[in-house]
């Protein structure tokens, strides 16, 4: 047993076999960093930024959401911090072969913003939305559906008129966002 304990190949590998194990506790080695998770219930709140680096790019995303089950209230909801322009600025800004990684680091957020709503078209029980950020700009289009059984109200909606989308982002690209999961809110006094 001495032997083998005084051979330099035994002590190299039971000495790797250390660090390896150390580094894998004391610095998470192959754990699951995202420490915060949207379960999507009423009233969850998420605070933080995540960074997605690249060969020769790095995006951070900052997000902070809230998120409650209605449709009509009289104060407005809190919007993204992670806003549709900073989405298309920065996939403008990055290197045409890195586009697609930037888009792709954006999906699967949870995103609350005004829009204002540019088209409208029905099918089959379904409301196919197009709208635009409000404000300065038209661009990227945000597209979503919802049921028209839950929006009675947009039969009747003229183009241009405000609400806030609650969604999460299923595809970007740079003058795009399409959200799943989509909610809509309309303050009772713009109605």
């Amino acid at each position: 047993m001495i032997d083998f304990l005084s051979n330099p190949w035994t002590i190299t590998v039971v000495g790797g076999l250390v660090v390896v194990l150390i580094g894998y506790y004391l610095f998470g080695v192959g754990k699951n960093k995202e420490t915060n998770k949207v379960n999507g219930n009423v009233n969850t709140q998420v605070k933080g930024d995540n960074n997605i680096v690249g060969s020769d790019i790095t995006v951070t995303n900052v997000y902070e959401q809230e998120f409650s089950k209605q449709e009509l209230s009289s104060t407005e909801p809190k919007e993204s911090v992670l806003s549709p322009l900073v989405i298309k600025n920065k996939i403008k800004d990055s290197p045409l072969l890195q586009q697609h990684v930037v888009a792709d680091a954006y999906i699967g957020r949870r995103v609350t913003w005004k829009i204002k709503i540019d088209s409208l078209r029905e099918y089959d029980e379904i409301y196919s939305v197009s709208a635009s950020p409000f404000g300065d700009s038209s661009y990227p289009t945000i597209d979503f559906d919802v049921k028209v059984e839950d929006y009675p109200i947009l039969k009747s909606i003229r183009a241009d008129e405000t609400a806030f989308i609650k969604g999460v982002i299923a595809n970007v690209e740079t003058y795009r966002i399409h959200l799943n999961d989509a909610k809509l809110i309309f303050i009772d006094d713009e109605i």
